[in-house]
């Protein structure tokens, strides 16, 4: 089953969690917990890991992309969702995307402040934020559609190292978005999705598997360990597959 671009997010982490009801959060148990795999991950990033596994099988979450941005007719209303005006409700798994980022407006054109509002009441409402990453090719400076080879040209040693160490710098920055006590938000990031398609220019038509899995590697210990962001769960999001090794 080939499941796409906004709504890939929603099949990735399939019956993980309820819709959003501004209830309070279930206790976890000691059953429940599992290891992230970021040793100083965060408690709010471990909480919402063990929420996602315990919940896992026991329904269907549903997602939705900008949600809150844009809808039918409408744009940028205070607190709105096409999903929330046809069904009552709103999604438990509200998506965004990073492309664009370094500018005021995200490839979707929401304005990047706007969606760090949006991501702070997504929160508050016990909500799950996702993000995508629509990078620009770093080696021609098309959008992310452009398959000329550029991931190995990223890799430390790189000629383009410095400027995608430059492009995670600002990421960095704007995905530190606190809570009301302070803490660090947690997000699932979602970043080198449907890379076993071949219309990016990470997928398997523009780099190896072994250059993409060293750049994943090095993306994650950046963040970790030369940003200090352990609020983060790492989203591994293919396309669709026929086996094991395309999944792989």
């Amino acid at each position: 089953m080939k499941i796409g671009g906004a709504f890939a997010v929603a099949a990735v982490i399939l019956s993980l969690a309820g819709c959003v009801d501004g209830q309070e959060k279930s206790p976890v148990s000691a059953s429940d917990l599992i290891q992230p795999s970021d040793p100083r991950a965060t408690p709010e990033a471990a909480a919402l890991l063990a929420n996602l596994k315990r919940l896992s099988g026991r329904g269907v979450i549903f997602g939705h992309q900008e949600t809150l941005a844009y809808g039918i007719g409408w744009r940028e209303h205070e607190f709105d969702s096409d999903i929330k005006q046809t069904c009552g409700d709103f999604p438990g798994v509200f998506g965004w995307d990073l492309g664009e980022i370094g500018s005021e407006e995200n490839i979707d054109h929401v304005p990047f402040q706007k969606m760090k509002t949006w991501v702070r009441s997504v929160y508050e409402k016990n909500g799950i934020n996702t993000f995508s990453w629509h990078m620009r090719n770093f080696a021609t400076g098309q959008n992310a559609w452009d398959t000329t080879p550029a991931v190995s040209r990223l890799l430390p040693g790189g000629d383009l190292h410095r400027l995608y160490c430059d492009k995670l710098d600002l990421v960095s920055d704007f995905l530190e978005i606190k809570g009301p006590h302070g803490e660090s938000i947690p997000i699932v990031l979602r970043f080198f999705h449907e890379q076993n398609g071949g219309w990016f220019w990470w997928s398997g038509k523009s780099c190896t598997a072994e250059e993409l899995k060293q750049l994943w590697r090095f993306t994650v210990d950046y963040f970790r360990n030369v940003k200090n962001q352990h609020q983060f769960l790492y989203c591994y999001s293919p396309d669709g597959f026929r086996a094991r090794e395309d999944y792989l």
